[in-house]
């Protein structure tokens, strides 16, 4: 039985920057098991950054859980301990490396300083450890690295410096949130293969965040789909890319370039700005296959025999609406 590292319990949370609070995710429940990779997808906005913030505490504009909770390894982490996780359990490789480093402090400096927290080594080890992951992650003249700043990097070699800080920390969770978006072709594979690599050799879990559904399918195991602030399906990857049951998830795919002749067909509409709906389904301003119901009464999560889950009303087993 796979048990889960991570379990976010029908969590939602609230930012309140002037003090008027509005909810930025509802009810979310998500799990992930050790070793596997996680995919997070969705348009911008839809809550996938603020996912992964939650689960370092780091929620931007006086964030708080309103409700729900968090665990990890079977302890219930919902309150500051989350705060304890960071580093040492739980790693992240953020969106722009560019803004993660200090740039008036040279990469060595930044690097041991973070490893000076995580173990109790003197500055030789831990200098021989920097160097040691500098050289993992295939930059030449690791010395010469070290003696750099920030802006003598280029977004790749930034964000492979970004893969050997966070994985030198040996987390049990690597957060990569949009990790090659700066990247160009050669480099996105590259640096997942770098990723992938890493996690089979420690056994760590990895939290991929993207809107590249065609990404995801090639590197996850299993794909949750955000929208609006929620989780509007979660399957395997495959059942997500071959057989996708929510009509938001259908509308990412038939959207996607297949190299054939073959005419994309766009969502129609945009997402909501700001707020949260509060009745009916989120995704029925936008949806083609929308119903009464739809509009006035909120879905419930809906789970399959294949345990998929997904939040549409046609699918919800007490109103048995058709497909």
């Amino acid at each position: 039985m796979n048990v889960p590292l991570v379990k976010i319990k029908h969590v939602s949370v609230d930012l309140l920057p002037n003090g008027d609070p509005f909810t930025v995710l509802d009810n979310i429940t998500l799990n992930i098991i050790q070793g596997e990779v996680m995919g997070l997808i969705g348009e911008t906005g839809c809550g996938k950054s603020m996912t992964a913030w939650l689960l370092l505490d780091l929620l931007p504009g006086n964030g708080k859980i309103k409700s729900g909770s968090i665990w990890f390894r079977g302890q219930d982490v919902t309150g500051s301990k989350r705060a304890s996780l960071r580093g040492k359990n739980i790693a992240m490789i953020f969106q722009d490396p560019s803004r993660a480093l200090n740039p008036v402090h040279r990469i060595g400096k930044q690097f041991m300083a973070i490893l000076n927290k995580r173990y109790s080594f003197d500055n030789q080890q831990t200098r021989k450890l920097a160097l040691e992951w500098i050289e993992r992650v295939r930059l030449d003249s690791p010395e010469e690295v070290f003696q750099r700043y920030p802006h003598q990097f280029s977004g790749g070699q930034m964000q492979r410096l970004m893969i050997a800080i966070a994985m030198s920390l040996k987390p049990d969770l690597l957060i990569a949130d949009e990790p090659t978006t700066a990247l160009d072709a050669s480099l996105k594979s590259y640096t997942l293969d770098m990723i992938d690599e890493l996690r089979k050799e420690f056994n760590i879990s990895v939290l991929l965040i993207s809107h590249n559904l065609k990404l995801m399918g090639n590197r996850c195991d299993r794909i949750a789909v955000m929208y609006n602030g929620a989780i509007v399906e979660n399957a395997d990857a495959d059942h997500i890319l071959h057989k996708p049951k929510h009509p938001y998830t259908k509308g990412l795919i038939n959207a996607l370039p297949t190299g054939e002749n073959k005419r994309l067909i766009p969502i129609e509409g945009s997402p909501p700005s700001r707020n949260i709906q509060q009745s009916g389904c989120r995704f029925e301003p936008r949806c083609a296959d929308a119903i009464a119901i739809c509009k006035s009464i909120t879905p419930q999560l809906f789970k399959d025999s294949n345990g998929s889950q997904v939040l549409c009303h046609h699918f919800s087993e007490e109103n048995k609406l058709p497909q």
